[in-house]
């Protein structure tokens, strides 16, 4: 991979296109296979992600490796281990390797999976036997990942009889559970929540049905913090809607006190800069909504406004270790930051002066790299390295800041 060096002369005016939600593609792909052809999806995903788990949704035996795709690892864990006759070991990059998967293994192994760790116990990479289970009672640490529970959830019509999944631990990202559970729904699943436990039937309904994957609101989220620090007049984000299945659509309250209007048109979501004279200390909550925190972190950095967000700590067990990462590079670029191992707090440095250029790494981490990018109208040149790792959620990320008024060297 390369480094990116970029300059920005923001446009007044511009529009750009986001991609279709990996989240929801990935899931119905998942539904698809164990229901069949009577789902059509229309719009599917481009991004890495969802590429990887199509091609191994139609492998049964050998090794896959899913590099970094902690989505694909979770939900191909689940499904191999509930499909009779798959023998797959399952891996991933050294990232993936350090990416907790324990949870989701000790729940399936407790409907009897035959599932083995061949390295390191309770990381990648695993074994996998696959075969007929039955449902029952289980437990699962939601704490850490809500991706665990999505797993056992998709996979549940693979099972013989009902499973009911009980959820321990301060729940994290549920809106993701959330919408999980809706597209289920709409694919004919009997589901049903009651206080901490979901309940899964394994009938399901044979009606054809066909969806439309949605415009993705965690990348369309990366806009908002682009208008809030280019203080750009109008940006439309073409056939974005507020549908409310995506928790990420909460970018919109978010980022309201820090000058980000928005206003749905025929075209898409119009998004202008509101110069906001009101500078108070704002505290958010990122319990449920761990995409977000890079945008809001640099947006904060770069506005000089004081932000404190909390519930921070599954941050340590993405892509990258996001906390690290982020207070380690935005305090190159001068920013007062800091984070406790739930929390992540930016004060306003008065002394601040900006370089005249910086090159800030990614850690390959697509979601770092697009937040850094973000920085480009404070510097004349901002380098970020790895730039390709976009591909994971964001294929045309460069093409579309280039849109926005972003020039480029490699290196």
């Amino acid at each position: 991979m390369s480094n990116r060096w970029i300059t920005l002369h923001p446009k007044a005016i511009c529009k750009v296109k986001i991609p279709t939600s990996k989240s929801i593609s990935n899931r119905l792909l998942v539904l698809q296979k164990i229901i069949g052809n009577s789902i059509q999806i229309t719009n599917l995903s481009q991004a890495d992600d969802t590429l990887i788990l199509q091609e191994a949704l139609n492998t049964s035996t050998g090794y896959i490796n899913v590099k970094n795709a902690g989505t694909c690892f979770r939900f191909l864990t689940a499904y191999f281990a509930t499909t009779p006759g798959c023998t797959i070991t399952l891996d991933g990059n050294e990232r993936m390797r350090s990416r907790p998967v324990e949870p989701l293994v000790k729940a399936l192994q407790m409907l009897g999976a035959d599932i083995a760790y061949t390295n390191k116990s309770g990381f990648a990479p695993i074994k996998i036997n696959g075969k007929k289970l039955n449902g029952g009672s289980i437990s699962i640490d939601s704490s850490i990942s809500s991706q665990y529970v999505s797993a056992l959830l998709l996979s549940a019509s693979n099972l013989n009889t009902e499973l009911a999944v009980s959820l321990n631990g301060n729940t994290v990202s549920s809106t993701y559970i959330h919408m999980t559970i809706e597209l289920m729904k709409q694919c004919g699943i009997d589901i049903k929540t009651h206080n901490n436990t979901i309940f899964i039937q394994p009938q399901y309904s044979r009606e054809n049905k066909s969806i439309i994957c949605e415009a993705d609101w965690s990348s369309a989220a990366f806009w908002f913090g682009f208008v809030a620090i280019s203080k750009t007049k109008e940006l439309t984000i073409e056939n974005l809607t507020l549908s409310g299945l995506q928790g990420d659509e909460n970018i919109v309250q978010f980022m309201k006190p820090l000058g980000v209007h928005t206003l749905q048109t025929q075209e898409g979501l119009l998004l202008n800069y509101v110069n906001n004279c009101n500078q108070e200390a704002l505290v958010f909550d990122m319990q449920n909504f761990p995409d977000l925190v890079p945008v809001l972190t640099v947006v904060a950095c770069a506005n000089q406004r004081a932000l404190t967000l909390n519930n921070v700590s599954h941050l340590q067990v993405k892509e990258s270790n996001r906390l690290d990462v982020l207070c380690k590079e935005l305090k190159k670029c001068g920013f007062n930051i800091h984070h406790t191992t739930n929390s992540l707090q930016i004060i306003p440095n008065n002394t601040l002066q900006i370089k005249d250029s910086i090159l800030l790494q990614s850690y390959e981490d697509h979601r770092m790299a697009m937040a850094f990018s973000l920085l480009s109208p404070l510097f004349s040149k901002i380098g970020i390295t790895d730039a390709e790792c976009v591909e994971k959620s964001y294929p045309t990320w460069w093409e579309e800041y280039e849109k926005a008024g972003a020039t480029y060297n490699a290196d």
